[in-house]
């Protein structure tokens, strides 16, 4: 099953069923959000806890970075993956010449 998300600037995605569509309204309410969807999707037993840990701190990183790039115009986004794999603008985009 799929599902269909409408984003308020005009662009659709069409996700699998079995994705999250993860509220990013506030912090908190990602944060259950998450919790509630790691548990349900791993499961619950003790065993399981640091599978569950690190699902959540990896989703919650995913989260934060959605959020801080929704809340940044896209004009000021650097291309340059040196400054994507350090989650900061390089300065390399900003540099005239060679």
């Amino acid at each position: 099953m799929t599902r269909e998300v409408t984003s308020a600037g005009g662009f659709r995605i069409v996700l699998p069923g079995t994705w999250g569509n993860v509220p990013l309204g506030s912090p908190e309410e990602s944060e259950r959000f998450v919790r509630r969807l790691v548990r349900r999707q791993v499961g619950s037993s003790d065993r399981l806890a640091r599978a569950r840990r690190e699902a959540s701190q990896e989703i919650l990183r995913n989260v934060r970075d959605a959020a801080a790039a929704a809340s940044t115009p896209i004009s000021s986004r650097s291309s340059c993956s040196r400054a994507s794999r350090s989650r900061r603008r390089c300065s390399c985009s900003t540099r005239s010449g060679p």
